[in-house]
């Protein structure tokens, strides 16, 4: 895990709510844009998706009102905190699911709860109609 020094900054209004983390490339230390990551800062931790901020060459991260108060720093503006960032492991698509079920957008987050639910009642229906047609 990666031990960065980051400036935290308010996200730009058109990141806010979408599960986004701004860094410039330049601090990021071989992270990919458009990868996910786990940030942790203490004892909190969050999923995010890592884009790049071409706008300044400072050591800032980008940050929603959301995401700031699940790493708990929500009133730290314009303060230096070391985050502990990390390339999220997992499967391709299962890792995508933990990340929108994580998601700080609601309307996200509830309709990859929905999918869920349907994937998990098709497969049970599945189950059930093949023991009807064995018996």
């Amino acid at each position: 895990m990666l031990e960065l020094k980051l400036i935290v900054k308010k996200a730009k209004e058109s990141d806010i709510r979408r599960g986004w983390v701004r860094i410039n490339e330049n601090y990021r230390k071989g992270l990919n844009s458009n990868s996910l990551i786990k940030i942790v800062h203490g004892d909190n931790n969050v999923i995010r998706m890592l884009y790049g901020d071409n706008n300044s060459n400072q050591k800032n991260i980008y940050l929603d009102e959301p995401t700031r108060y699940d790493l708990g720093v929500v009133d730290k503006i314009n303060e230096e905190i070391t985050f502990g960032i990390k390339q999220y492991a997992g499967i391709k698509k299962i890792k995508y699911i933990s990340f929108y079920l994580n998601h700080p957008d609601n309307a996200l987050k509830f309709t990859t709860i929905i999918s869920l639910i349907s994937l998990l009642l098709g497969v049970f229906s599945l189950i059930i109609a093949l023991i009807s047609f064995s018996g």
